[in-house]
This record gives C-alpha cells, sequence and structure tokens, in this order.
C-alpha cells in the first residue's frame, strides 16, 4: 500500500479563489460583534455572537471547488498573527480545527435533516481530513507549533485532558491506527502526536515523515503499554510524566485545565467558559450544499 498524500498547496489557488479564502482570514481576525461588549449579559453570549458571525462565512468561503486548498491555506495561518488570531481560527469551527474526543471521524458530526445529508457529511468529513493532514505536517515540521497548539486545545476543554479519555484514545489508535491505511489515517495521526507530546515522549516523532508514522506509534505503544500504570500529571507542563511511587485514583490522574489558551494571550476582553465551544459545535452552520 502506498502512503497518504501529502497537504494540498494553497500557493496554486486561482486568483478569485485566493482573494475569497484570503477575505474570509481577515473576517475571522478584524470581525467584532454588532453589539458593544458591555451590552451583553455573560461573555459567553459575547463569543457565540463573534463566532456565529464568522462562522457564517466560513463554509461558502471553503466551498468547491478548490476547497482542501482553501482549507490549508487557513490551517496554515496558526502560530503567524499572534494569540487572538489564533484562538478564533481555532474556534471558528471547532469541530475542523480541532483534534476530537471522538474515536473515529464522523461521529460527532450532526445528521442534516435534508436530502443532501450525506453530502454535507462528507464535505464536514473532507474539511476535517484536510486540516488534520495540514496539522500533522505543520507540527512534525515545527515542535512549538506542536506545543501551542496543546496547550489551546487542552484550554478548550477537549476530553484529551481527562484520564479516563486518555485510555479511551489510546485504545482507538490500538484498533485503528497500527498498520492501516485508509481515509481516516490524518485523523488518527494528529490523534497520536498529541497523545506523544501528552506523554513527554516528543523524541519519538524527531525526523518522522507525516505520511509513515505507523512505526513511531508501535514505538510509543510499546512504551505506554510497560509505563500506563505509572502516568500521573504534570500540570504545570500539562503532560502524563512516569513515577513509579505514585499511587493516584483515575480522577486524580486527570490534567487540570491551563486558565488562558497561549502563555502569549493579552486580550482585555475575558475568555469564555471552556464548555462554550461544545455548545458551539451544536450550534454552528453546517455547509449548505444541496445539489
Amino acid at each position: 500500500a502506498t502512503g497518504p498524500s501529502s497537504a494540498p498547496d494553497e500557493g496554486r489557488l486561482s486568483d478569485p479563489d485566493l482573494r475569497e479564502v484570503r477575505a474570509l482570514w481577515r473576517t475571522i481576525r478584524t470581525a467584532m460583534p454588532t453589539k458593544p461588549y458591555g451590552q451583553y449579559e455573560s461573555i459567553e453570549a459575547w463569543w457565540y455572537d463573534l463566532f456565529a458571525l464568522i462562522n457564517d462565512d466560513f463554509w461558502p468561503a471553503c466551498a468547491p471547488p478548490h476547497a482542501e486548498k482553501k482549507l490549508a491555506f487557513l490551517a496554515r495561518q496558526f502560530g503567524k498573527h499572534g494569540a487572538d488570531a489564533d484562538l478564533r481560527l481555532l474556534l471558528v469551527e471547532p469541530s475542523v480545527m480541532l483534534a476530537q474526543h471522538y474515536p473515529e471521524p464522523g461521529t460527532g458530526i450532526p445528521e442534516a435533516a435534508r436530502p443532501s445529508a450525506e453530502i454535507v457529511r462528507s464535505r464536514v468529513l473532507n474539511a476535517q481530513t484536510t486540516v488534520a493532514r495540514v496539522q500533522v505536517e505543520m507540527f512534525l515540521r515545527d515542535p512549538k507549533l506542536l506545543q501551542r497548539y496543546y496547550r489551546a486545545f487542552f484550554w478548550s476543554g477537549q476530553c484529551f485532558y481527562k484520564w479516563v479519555a486518555f485510555g479511551l484514545k489510546l485504545k482507538s489508535l490500538k484498533d485503528h491506527f497500527d498498520d492501516e491505511i485508509d481515509g481516516d489515517y490524518w485523523w488518527h495521526a494528529r490523534d497520536f502526536i498529541i497523545l506523544v507530546h501528552a506523554t513527554g515522549r516528543d523524541e519519538i516523532l524527531k525526523d518522522a515523515a507525516p505520511s509513515d508514522l505507523h512505526g513511531r506509534f508501535r514505538d510509543w505503544r510499546r512504551w505506554v503499554d510497560e509505563n500506563y500504570e505509572y502516568l500521573v500529571p504534570d500540570h504545570q507542563k500539562l503532560i502524563w510524566v512516569v513515577d513509579k511511587n505514585a499511587y493516584l485514583t483515575w480522577e486524580e490522574k486527570s490534567i487540570k485545565l491551563p486558565k488562558l489558551p497561549f502563555p502569549d494571550w493579552k486580550s482585555e476582553i475575558r475568555l469564555p467558559d471552556y464548555r462554550l465551544i461544545e455548545a458551539l459545535k451544536a450550534v454552528q452552520t453546517l455547509p449548505d450544499y444541496d445539489e
């Protein structure tokens, strides 16, 4: 079997497509809710309006043709424009830009109640795969980007920080990522990279080829199997470390969420409760693609 292909090069976008995705990126970076901050009953309501506004433009701008190249352009902006831009990018469509706690792709995509539901579902799955592929390549090329993404990912409240979810995700990787190459490769590859970082074993990823991570996974899996019961949280570093003298309950093994998504976060606007992220995923607009 041949390995999965690399991420598309947005440099080959046509001028109209490039203008469209650049306009979306400007909207993501600069959009503001219509009402002043002080007129909202809660900070969550302010953030909800902000991301609902941005999300209205997300799927139309990332529609076919060339959807993969436009999504690749957006994903590659992470880490280039500061903390506010990075947070907006990750939360504009969390089900696409953030890794998911579901065991397999598509598990958390709402069913669309119209005849084109399968087309809609396919577009969301393709978007998730494209972004995961770009992120895997970025994180292996620049570990500092992985560390930055990882912190924001944990801040967002995705379930990886819970010890029970760690175990479920590990089982999912054992079931689906040992040696098979299929359409879900990039979804599982990104999960694997996140868990490698979560266990402080980044050296396993050194010089790894993005499209050929199965051998690295098997090396890491053997280490985890040997040390799983001894992993304890380092809340300062937001990772698990080996301590053969510690005896913790499952609840005590979960990592405490960081208060800020990025160390350089300086916005005067207060951050929302991380549970808003799940609410956003439930209400944001799926692509309208009736054909």
